[in-house]
């Protein structure tokens, strides 16, 4: 088992076969999109292409609160691996992280934080296993919400073919977050070189989860003031736009290692929003919200690291003249 997935790693790792993933997922975009485009075509020519300012302001507000606690949610993570630096420090690595987790590949958020805490002389399992703690808190997070809003929109659950067996989803989260050292254990058979992980309880994981919950909120917001900055909208739309949030991003963390993710987030927004804005908005804010997250959190991210990088210098300059 260990010898497949090391495999599939160095196959994964392949310049090439990054962008020919990237560009099979952008394909699957175009063709999803153009099919939605084609089928409403007169729907798109009537539309009235005007955006309302104000409603970005919030977008923008909503993504610096978001960016900050995901910063903050980090950094409980980083502390309860063992790391041993500052807020700043943590910051200064989540923003840098951020930044370069753009790139083809997912491996590279994780060597960014590899790197920047082995200079910060911080052990392995800070980055390695806070990482994979990250993920499953945002999938937890993720899917509750997702199985909430299945649960109170009977427009959503009238498109899955399973209805309201979506909730079995749920099953999963009690036990990643009451039976943390499960998986723990499951990731020490899988790569025992991981060995000596953190011993954490359901109250850690609980809180993580927690604060992730609050962050699918703000992105929710992201993409509610989005779609009203192209028109109107009532209160309603915003939690069906928290629990789509969820629900598109959980798919994308579920192919998470799939450069470009295939697509996945901007596909299932575009075909769940349809049931509840006009095709035009929903296809338009379906990209805004990619180019909302992919722009914005790089601008925040790039920010925040000068001005960490900016308030860590003098105390290392000084400690190192002392």
């Amino acid at each position: 088992m260990r010898q497949i997935l090391k495999s599939i790693e160095s196959f994964v790792r392949q310049r090439w076969v990054n962008y020919v993933l990237i560009l099979i997922g952008l394909a699957l975009v175009l063709v999803v999109v153009g099919n939605v485009v084609y089928r409403n075509w007169s729907e798109f020519q009537a539309f009235s292409w005007q955006l309302n300012p104000l409603p970005l302001v919030g977008a923008g507000i909503a993504l610096v609160i978001a960016f900050g606690l995901n910063t903050w949610t980090w950094h409980l993570i980083s502390r309860a691996m063992g790391s041993q630096v500052s807020f700043w420090k943590d910051l200064e690595i989540y923003s840098f992280s951020t930044v370069i987790r753009r790139l083809p590949g997912v491996i590279w958020q994780l060597v960014g934080r590899t790197y920047m805490y082995r200079q910060a002389e911080t052990t392995l399992a800070v980055p390695l296993w806070g990482s994979l703690w990250e993920i499953v808190a945002q999938l937890s997070s993720g899917i509750l919400l997702a199985a909430l809003t299945l649960a109170l929109a009977p427009q959503l659950r009238a498109q899955f073919p399973y209805g309201i067996w979506g909730l079995v989803l749920l099953i999963p989260i009690g036990w990643l977050i009451l039976r943390p050292h499960d998986v723990v254990s499951a990731t020490k058979r899988l790569a025992p070189k991981w060995a000596g992980g953190p011993c954490l309880t359901w109250r850690d994981v609980s809180a993580w989860a927690g604060l992730y919950v609050l962050s699918w909120i703000l992105g929710g917001a992201i993409l509610y003031f989005l779609i009203c900055a192209m028109r109107p909208q009532t209160g309603m739309l915003f939690l069906v736009c928290v629990g789509l949030v969820a629900a598109s991003s959980v798919l994308a963390l579920l192919v998470m290692f799939i450069p470009g993710e295939l697509g996945i987030r901007e596909i299932s927004l575009v075909l769940l929003l349809q049931s509840y804005v006009s095709s035009p908005v929903a296809v338009a804010s379906a990209i805004m919200f990619r180019l909302w997250l992919l722009l914005g959190e790089a601008l925040v991210a790039f920010l925040v690291f000068l001005i960490a990088r900016g308030g860590i210098r003098p105390a290392q300059t000084e400690q190192g003249s002392g």
